[in-house]
Order: structure tokens, then C-alpha cells, then sequence
């Protein structure tokens, strides 16, 4: 009798607890929803501005007008990408606040692969060893770990992860094939990824800048069909630099890295293409941007200038 009666009663608390604990999260989701709704509307209001200067620059020939609307989604997409960066700063904020928060680290594995997310390894990490034991062995908690791990070896400032493979002619390609020779850049894309494509003209343009300087592309693609991938490359005539394509048949099983059950955009932490990642001629990761964009190709392109020409 006192059994059942001691069993009723940690049944009873263990309900008002878990009881507590859904509360309290159903508290927390409000608060995030109201974290995020200023910024929300900062930002769809940029985004609005957006697209209507896209559609104006559709409607005009004149070059000079041209470059009048470029500078101005050059200056909207640098606010917007403040804006965001100022959306994730606050997310790091409010979840260090609670530990003991489900909805918290959902938050954090939202952002965490994101461009805005770039630069903040070092909070998202302070921030994930700051949950409680309980939140991070759930499978968000595994995940988030797992997350960080490829973040880390892929950020700015580490050493680039090596790989093995075989590019469009068959032949094998290392990255550390060109260590102390050149710096590299990383190019994630796919044959249909339209802002990749987009993207083509400006790589081209960086390319015939800075080959004769020690610099290499290497564009590794997510194409599963290879003779669509091929096409792509002649048809827009990138056949200049490297090419792999980690879906192909030639690659499936020849991905050299310590971790084989995972492929070279694992390793360099890629949610989403285009994706590049800039390395130096001692394997040093030096810059990474993630989307589209003439607002990334000219940062990639002056931090070229500044690394190659010190």
C-alpha cells in the first residue's frame, strides 16, 4: 500500500514538472516571437525594396541607370545583412539566458548554418556549453553538437580539410596538392542552382584577374546527372579551372577524408549553394560567404587583392 501511494505521489510530481516545463517553454516561444518582431519587419521591409529594385533594373537598358540601381541593392542587401547579424546577436543573447530551454536551441540550430551566422562560432559554442546536461543530450543537443563540430574546422582562421578526389577527366585532386603553390578557392554549386549560374560571371571575371597570381578554383558540384553537370560547364565556360562533382559516380566512393561517411560539403559545412570558402597557400581558411551575390563576389574579390598583393 505504501508502495502504490509512494508511486502516486512521484507520479504526481513528475506531471506538475513536466507540466512546469511546458509552461515555461510555451512563455519562452512568446518571448522569441516578440524578440524577433521589430527586426521582422525591418526586414521584410528591405526585402520589399528588394525586389522592386530588381524588377525597376529588369525594365532599363541605360547603363549609368544600371549601375545607379546596383549601388542601390548593394546598400539594401548590406542592410539587410545587418539587420540579420543583429537578429542572431540577439538569439545568442536571450538563449544564454536559458539554459534549461528546448525552444532555445531550436533557435540556435535555425541560424546556426546560415550566412548571418558566419562569424559567431565562438558564441554559438558558449552558448551550447551553457545549456544544461538534460537539453544537450536530446536529439537537437546531438545535432547542435555535431553542428558545431564541421563549424569549427570550418571557419575562418582553421586549417582547411584536405580531400581526395577525382575531377571531370578522371584524374585525382587533392587540395594538398597545392599547399605552399596557391590559393584556392571553393566553389559549391550545382547546374541547377540559378544564383550559382548568376554567380558565374563574376568568378570568371576574379579568375582572369588572379590566375597568373597563384590562385586556383576548384568548383565542386552537387549534380547527380553528370552529363547535365558537363553541359553546364561548357555551356557557360568554366572549364578554365577545376572541376568535381561529389555526386557522380566517380566520387561516391573516393572522397578521401577521416570521416568517409560524410562528403567534402559536410566537411565545409554547407547547408545551401552557392557556398565559397577562400584558402591560403598554407591551408588556411581566410574567408567564406555563403548565397549569391555582387555584394559577396566583391569582398571576395578585394580580400584576394589585399592576400595576394601584401
Amino acid at each position: 500500500m505504501y508502495m502504490k501511494k509512494l508511486v502516486l505521489i512521484l507520479t504526481i510530481i513528475s506531471l506538475n514538472i513536466t507540466c512546469q516545463i511546458e509552461a515555461q517553454e510555451i512563455v519562452i516561444q512568446q518571448q522569441i516571437k516578440e524578440l524577433h518582431k521589430d527586426l521582422k519587419k525591418y526586414q521584410d521591409s528591405i526585402s520589399v525594396l528588394i525586389k522592386s529594385c530588381n524588377l525597376e533594373m529588369d525594365k532599363v537598358s541605360d547603363s549609368i541607370i544600371k549601375k545607379k540601381f546596383d549601388k542601390k541593392l548593394t546598400d539594401l542587401w548590406s542592410k539587410l545583412d545587418k539587420s540579420l547579424k543583429e537578429e542572431v546577436q540577439k538569439d545568442l543573447d536571450f538563449a544564454k539566458l536559458h539554459p534549461n530551454s528546448h525552444s532555445c536551441l531550436k533557435l540556435l540550430l535555425s541560424s546556426v548554418q546560415t550566412q548571418e551566422g558566419l562569424t559567431f562560432y565562438d558564441q554559438y559554442e558558449e552558448v551550447f556549453q551553457n545549456f544544461s546536461e538534460e537539453i544537450k543530450l536530446t536529439e537537437e543537443g546531438k545535432k547542435m553538437a555535431e553542428k558545431l563540430k564541421y563549424f569549427k574546422q570550418s571557419k575562418v582562421g582553421s586549417i582547411a580539410p584536405d580531400f581526395s578526389v577525382l575531377d571531370i577527366n578522371g584524374q585525382k585532386l587533392a587540395l594538398s596538392d597545392f599547399r605552399d603553390k596557391k590559393y584556392i578557392l571553393l566553389d559549391f554549386w550545382a547546374s541547377w542552382c540559378a544564383p550559382c549560374i548568376a554567380d558565374q560571371k563574376y568568378l570568371k571575371k576574379i579568375y582572369s584577374k588572379f590566375s597568373n597570381k597563384d590562385f586556383e578554383i576548384i568548383s565542386i558540384s552537387r549534380d547527380t546527372d553528370k552529363l547535365q553537370w558537363k553541359n553546364a560547364i561548357l555551356k557557360h565556360k568554366t572549364n578554365i579551372w577545376k572541376q568535381v562533382c561529389i555526386e557522380s559516380d566517380l566520387n561516391i566512393c573516393s572522397n578521401d577524408l577521416k570521416d568517409e561517411n560524410h562528403s567534402i560539403d559536410v566537411h565545409y559545412f554547407v547547408s545551401a549553394i552557392p557556398h565559397y570558402v577562400l584558402i591560403d597557400k598554407t591551408g588556411i581558411i581566410i574567408g567564406k560567404w555563403k548565397n549569391s551575390g555582387e555584394l559577396n563576389m566583391k569582398e571576395l574579390e578585394a580580400k584576394l587583392e589585399e592576400e595576394i598583393n601584401n
